[in-house]
């Protein structure tokens, strides 16, 4: 029941977690808060739940970013296929999760070209853009909110 985006973000993090990758609780929260979610507790971990453990007054999504796009396994010569799930701007600076777990920011072209090769300011889902980049498939995109 949870989004491409909440898996590979929150699995990215206990893989290098479980790796022995020396990452700050404050950072791991960091990572955390890019996905959408109804805030975090302890869980089990404690041994047992409580009423307080959980807050029914506010059950809203807490996230700091976006989740627009994914690189799609498709094969092009021109660059990767960028699959839209949410509105993407030409010339935006957007931060990419590779399958590997490495985080790096990427500028979208300006103008952005679709996959059938319209050029446009900005694209929404369903569509597909093509990136001159040859990224790693499944590779996530989301905007960060400043």
């Amino acid at each position: 029941m949870k989004s491409v985006h909440y898996i590979a973000s929150v699995v990215s993090l206990y893989r290098q977690l479980i790796d022995g990758k020396k990452i700050s609780a404050e950072d791991c929260l960091k990572l955390l808060g890019r996905v959408k979610n109804r805030g975090y507790s302890t869980g089990f971990m404690k041994g047992s739940i409580t009423p307080d453990d959980y807050s029914y007054e506010k059950s809203q999504s807490k996230s700091d970013a976006v989740f627009v796009g994914d690189i799609v396994d498709e094969k092009t010569e021109q660059g990767s296929i960028c699959r839209v799930r949410n509105k993407i701007f030409a010339g935006e600076k957007l931060e990419m999760l590779t399958p590997a777990g490495e985080i790096s920011q990427i500028t979208m072209p300006n103008p952005l070209k679709t996959a059938d090769g319209q050029q446009t300011e900005f694209i929404n889902n369903p569509q597909k853009i093509i990136l001159q980049q040859k990224l790693p498939p499944y590779s996530i995109l989301r905007r960060i909110a400043e």
